[in-house]
């Protein structure tokens, strides 16, 4: 925390985001303004429990290894995200441990939305291979006779 001399790591802390910034924002940023390739870019944290009482969040993001990581810091140190001048640090060992609540509570989030993407997607394979086709773009709604031999 704090600006300054600090130790590289492949975790960098932005502050001063947005109050509405969503993760796939973020992740845009960082790809547009470096030469950093998406699977670079492992995970982002953000950490808007503050958001109502300055209108910023902070998040944690965390890349490949400490080379993406510094070649990001490097690139982004000074820009903008919807107008507001980020800050950006390496985050320490220590922060990233007070930071350790949000990356459960959002670890917990992004299972859920995996879990629930998968369990719908059986649903639908389920349903589609009882029905026996799926709905396609010549599908308009139109009834289909069954014939069934008795």
């Amino acid at each position: 925390m704090g600006f300054g001399k600090s130790q590289p790591t492949n975790v960098l802390w932005l502050d001063e985001l947005p109050s509405n910034v969503t993760e796939s924002s973020i992740r845009n940023f960082i790809i547009r303004q470096t030469n950093l390739t998406t699977d670079q870019v492992l995970d982002i944290y953000i950490d808007n429990r503050n958001s109502h009482k300055n209108q910023t969040a902070q998040c944690l993001i965390y890349f490949i290894d400490t080379r993406a990581a510094q070649d990001a810091i490097n690139l982004i140190r000074g820009k903008k995200i919807e107008s507001k001048r980020i800050q950006v640090d390496f985050a320490s060992k220590v922060f990233v441990t007070r930071f350790s609540d949000i990356i459960e509570e959002t670890s917990q989030k992004k299972k859920y939305v995996c879990i629930m993407s998968m369990v719908c997607y059986i649903l639908n394979l389920f349903i589609f291979s009882y029905v026996g086709y799926p709905p396609d773009s010549t599908y308009h709604g139109e009834s289909r006779s069954v014939y069934v031999e008795k």
